[in-house]
């Protein structure tokens, strides 16, 4: 696993430092139910559902924007993130998906245990 450190910023400027798991597999961004709601991202801040059909089957939850996501050397703003339980067990927040890594080039030197970003649009 290759962990990245975040910072996330609600809506009243509460912001919360968290590890973000690089997932390759997964088409959208996800944190915690517990890290959302530590910066005031509840479901009352969501802008709708999320549905996601991953290994433990079908998962309910909601979508929100926080005010910045800071990760991988960029600011990123109004950027939707889906909103899942995570599993404690996994002593991650979360997971950034291709709708982030999209948005450069990764470069993973898996011997080295190395990951670098390279911003192309925001």
């Amino acid at each position: 696993m290759i962990d990245v450190p975040v910072l996330i910023v609600g809506p009243m400027c509460l912001e919360r430092e968290a590890w973000l798991v690089l997932d390759t597999g997964s088409p959208v961004s996800i944190i915690s139910t517990d890290l959302a709601e530590l910066v005031g991202l509840d479901r009352d801040q969501s802008v709708g559902e999320s549905r996601l059909i991953g290994p433990g089957g079908r998962e309910e939850g909601y979508r929100v924007r926080p005010k910045e996501f800071k990760v991988m050397g960029g600011v990123i703003q109004n950027h939707e993130l889906r909103v899942h339980d995570v599993d404690p067990a996994l002593d991650v927040d979360g997971v950034i998906g291709l709708d982030l890594i999209g948005l450069g080039e990764l470069r993973v030197n898996i011997p080295r245990g190395f990951a670098s970003f390279y911003w192309t649009t925001r």
